[in-house]
């Protein structure tokens, strides 16, 4: 998942599918003009990568630990 800025000054978020170096696909999720926006596409974007995954409680260790970010941004 990336966060991009488009001509218009808007962030735009996109999955990319990869194999290797190798980009296959690009799936543009939409595009915000404000932070609550944003953080809906990111949540959206999040939803899409992950559905369907169940999750594994591993007894007190917190969701999204330091570095597991999976959004990159400006790329």
């Amino acid at each position: 998942m990336r966060r991009v800025k488009t001509a218009s000054g808007a962030t735009a978020v996109q999955i990319v599918h990869k194999r290797g170096r190798r980009v296959l696909s690009i799936e543009h999720i939409g595009s915000a003009h404000t932070d609550d926006e944003l953080a809906l596409l990111l949540q959206v974007a999040e939803e899409r990568l992950h559905g369907g995954q169940l999750s594994l409680d591993l007894g007190g260790a917190s969701a999204g630990a330091a570095g597991t970010s999976a959004v990159v941004e400006g790329t």
